[in-house]
Order: C-alpha cells, then sequence, then structure tokens
C-alpha cells in the first residue's frame, strides 16, 4: 500500500503508515500499489526499524489530532509506563507483522508452484513430462485421454476432415504407448478398412459409369466384403443389371447371325460370373430353343434339298436314281419324316423291275439299275446278270403288288462258244415260265407271264454245256402294278 500523506509504499497491510504514522482510509490494497521497481526497494522498511517507527507514528498520531493520549488515565503516567507502552506495541507490531510476512511467502510459494506445474504440463499425452511415474489414478486418465484422442482422429477422417494418410500416420504414433496399444492398431485396421472400401467404391462407380459392368460388379462385390452397406448393395444391384443387359445385347448380335454356339458360350460364361441369376437362366433357356428350331430348320431345308435332287431324277425317268439316292440318305438320317415320305413316293410310283425290287438268297447274281446293251447294241435300263460257270438264282419279293412281269433275255457280246443255259420262273415255287438252250447265238428273247397275287418270283439258271464263260443277263425287266 502507499501512504496518502508522505507516499511511503508497504507490501504489508496496516491501517497506519509506518513511514509517518498516518492513518490509511483504505484498508484493501489498490491493484496499482503492486506495481513496484526497484527504485521503491529503499522505501521498504526493514523489521529492526519498526519499533522506532512505531513510536515515532504515535507521537505524530497525538500531534496531528492534538489530543492528550494519557488523558484517559485515572492517574499521571510516567516516562517509564511510556516507554514500556511503546515497546509492547512495537512487539505486538513486530509480532503482527512476522505472521503476515510468513502467510505472504507461503502464498507467494502456491503461486509460483502452481506457475511452475501449469506451464511444464505437457501437451504430447504420449509424452511423460520429466520421466516421473504417474500414479494408478493418473497412468488411468492418460490412457482414457490417448483413446479419446485416438477415437477423435478417426472420426475426423470418418468426417472427411483428415485424408487416410494423416490418419493413418497419427494412430500409428500410438504404437509407442503400451497402454493404448492394441487400441491403436484396432482402431487402425478400421481406418484401414475403410479406405479401402472408399477406393473400392470409388473404382466401382468409375467402372459403372464406363459401362464396365462386370468389372463394376466385382468391384462392389470386393467393397461389400469389406463392409456392408446400402450403397454398395444398390450399386451392385444396377452393375448386374447393366452387366445383364450387355449379355443380352451380345447373345442378340450373335442369334441374329444365326450364330448360337456363340450365343450360348456368352451366356454359359455370365452365368459362370453371376451362378443363379434368373434372367440369364431364362435366356439360356430361350437361346437352347431358337437353336433347336433353327437347326431344324436348317435340317428341313437340306432334307428338302435331297427330295428337290431326287425329284429332278424322276422328271427325267431316271426312278431308280431317285430311289437309290433316298436310300442312301436315308443311311445318314434314319427314319427322316421328310426322307421317308420321299421314299415311299418314289417307291410307290417308280416303275418297278428286278433290279429294284427287294432280293434275297442270291447265288451267283448281280443286278444293276444302270444300262447294258446287249449283242446287237440295243440298250436297257436295267439288267441282273447270272454266272454262267456254275448255277445261279435269286429271289424277289413281290408280296402280291404285281399282275405282270416282263424283260429281255440275252447272251452278252463276246461270249464264249459252248453254252447251253436254261432258265426257269417259279412264282411262289411254282413254274411259271421256261426258257432253254440260250447260246451265244441266241438273239435276245423277250419274256412276259403273270405274277398276279404272287408273293415270291424265284429265277434259277443252269449251264448244261461246255463253256463257263460269259454270263446270262435278264435285261430291261419290268413289273406292272395293281
Amino acid at each position: 500500500m502507499k501512504c496518502p500523506s508522505c507516499g511511503h509504499i508497504t507490501i504489508f497491510k496496516t491501517k497506519y503508515c509506518p513511514e509517518c504514522g498516518a492513518k490509511f482510509d483504505e484498508p484493501d490494497m489498490p491493484e496499482d500499489d503492486l506495481n513496484f521497481n526497484d527504485d521503491d526497494e529503499d522505501n521498504f522498511p526493514d523489521l529492526d526499524s519498526f519499533e522506532d517507527e512505531a513510536s515515532d507514528s504515535v507521537e505524530a498520531e497525538e500531534k496531528a489530532s492534538g489530543k492528550d493520549t494519557h488523558s484517559d488515565f485515572e492517574h499521571e503516567p510516567d516516562e517509564d509506563n511510556d516507554e514500556e507502552d511503546l515497546s509492547e506495541k512495537a512487539n505486538d507490531l513486530r509480532l503482527k507483522m512476522g505472521i503476515i510476512g510468513g502467510a505472504v511467502v507461503v502464498a507467494l510459494a502456491f503461486i509460483i508452484l502452481f506457475i511452475i506445474l501449469l506451464g511444464g504440463r505437457n501437451t504430447n499425452p504420449t509424452v511423460n513430462p520429466g520421466n516421473t511415474v504417474p500414479t494408478a489414478t493418473q497412468t488411468g486418465d492418460k490412457t482414457a485421454d490417448m483413446k479419446a484422442a485416438i477415437d477423435d482422429i478417426r472420426s475426423e477422417y470418418l468426417a472427411g476432415n483428415i485424408s487416410f494418410e494423416e490418419a493413418d500416420k497419427k494412430v500409428r504414433e500410438y504404437y509407442s504407448e503400451e497402454s493404448v496399444r492394441e487400441y491403436a492398431e484396432k482402431v487402425h485396421n478400421e481406418i484401414y478398412t475403410e479406405n479401402e472400401y472408399r477406393n473400392l467404391m470409388v473404382n466401382a462407380e468409375r467402372l459403372f459409369m464406363n459401362e464396365d459392368f462386370k468389372g463394376a460388379v466385382e468391384a462392389y462385390r470386393s467393397a461389400l466384403d469389406k463392409k456392408e452397406t446400402d450403397e454398395a448393395k444398390d450399386g451392385l444391384d444396377k452393375s448386374v443389371s447393366g452387366y445383364v443387359g450387355q449379355i443380352k445385347e451380345n447373345v442378340k448380335e450373335s442369334t441374329d447371325k444365326d450364330d448360337y454356339d456363340n450365343a450360348l458360350a456368352i451366356i454359359g460364361a455370365a452365368i459362370e460370373f453371376l451362378p443363379g441369376n434368373e434372367d440369364l437362366t431364362a435366356l439360356k433357356s430361350e437361346t437352347e430353343t431358337a437353336k433347336e428350331e433353327y437347326l431344324q430348320k436348317l435340317h428341313e431345308e437340306e432334307m428338302n434339298g435331297y427330295v428337290a435332287e431326287a425329284q429332278r431324277m424322276v422328271e427325267k425317268k431316271k426312278w431308280d436314281d431317285a430311289f437309290d439316292f433316298i436310300k442312301e440318305k436315308l443311311k445318314e438320317y434314319p427314319d427322316d419324316e421328310i426322307l421317308m415320305k420321299e421314299y415311299d413316293y418314289i417307291k410307290a410310283n417308280m416303275p418297278m423291275h428286278l433290279a429294284n425290287v427287294e432280293m434275297y438268297d442270291a447265288k451267283g447274281v448281280r443286278r444293276s439299275t444302270h444300262s447294258t446293251e446287249d449283242k446287237n447294241g440295243k440298250s436297257y435300263s436295267n439288267y441282273v446278270r447270272f454266272a454262267a460257270t456254275d448255277n445261279a438264282s435269286a429271289k424277289f419279293k413281290l408280296n402280291g403288288a404285281y399282275t405282270e412281269f416282263t424283260a429281255t433275255i440275252f447272251i452278252p457280246d463276246g461270249a464264249k462258244a459252248g453254252k447251253n443255259i436254261s432258265v426257269y420262273f417259279y412264282l411262289d415255287d411254282k413254274v411259271v415260265g421256261v426258257n432253254t438252250g440260250i447260246s451265244e447265238n441266241y438273239e435276245p428273247l423277250k419274256v412276259h407271264f403273270s405274277v398276279s397275287g404272287g408273293k415270291v418270283l424265284e429265277i434259277v439258271t443252269k449251264n448244261e454245256g461246255t463253256s463257263g464263260g460269259g454270263f446270262l443277263m435278264i435285261a430291261g425287266s419290268s413289273f406292272k402294278k395293281k
């Protein structure tokens, strides 16, 4: 405080100025009174001078008030008593000053300690200031604070306020703290997984926008493996839809070109990529049906082509060629309806002869639908050749379908001399015709007899001559139908 009378400054709280004894009007110390400098140091009294100051202060107060301080006493104080009173006052003042000074020192000590603690507080949770050993309570608070700090890093990253690289770096700094290392690793894994998820989602959306739907499906699948979210599920659904749409377009391009094998290969690969997809399964079924119809159409076109070729032969009266052609195609396509229908038609309408009716139990016999000539150069459309060296025979099925049989018998030109051949015709084991004495000089002989109702015609030749060279020909044969 600063004395309003003499200007003396004191740091102790008192009612009177220790320098001049003036009474302080305000016991509270103004804030600016504490602002003293080195020049004020000489103005501070030492405790040894307090006794004199107290005495002077009393006298000064008496003079200032104009009162006699001893007038209240019943007896006249002597000089020794005055000195004693002053001494007691000085002692009391010294005691008070000591107590006040001690309190100030203690207060200053607490203030200084607080400032040291506040100024030296470590703001880094990973550092232990002064390498001091914290108490259990302090350790618990520190761990909780560090976990909270780690949580804040995670929250900042999830909110998009910091990058993954920054979050990664900050969380890794806590790996050195044993108490939170496991927690920091756990949060780091969460951040790492979130970062992978976000990168996959960005890539998936980019692929979708570029219409790489297959790649988008794979990316969204990977994102869902990291974290299941509605956003990833919706992205996967729209990518699957886009992929299936592309497959349908590709399949249509192939089927429009009648390339059903390629179309089915595309669908097969798509189903392998999206197993169980109902749209792809239905598309496969539709394409397989379309392929069957296409193949049937191709088959019909091919068979009808064969029929048309046979009909061209018929138009040229080459019934046997047409018949043989259809028979060969039936070996390649057994029981084909189109070919069977043409076969029945040709068989029902073609001229029937020994070269095209069913033959069995043949011995030494060869037949042909092709033409041959006799020694006079006359041509015949079909023939059956019987060997002259040994006896020859053959049976022909008629099944009661014919009424008459006609043919020409001759020895081909260039046959050796010495033949003497006989021919026997049997209808259901009954002789219906016989020709004998046929030799190399024999002129072509036309035979004609009834076969009405007969089921089997058998022809037998016998060589009764000396020569075995040459053949007997029965050519230009014909069966008249009912």
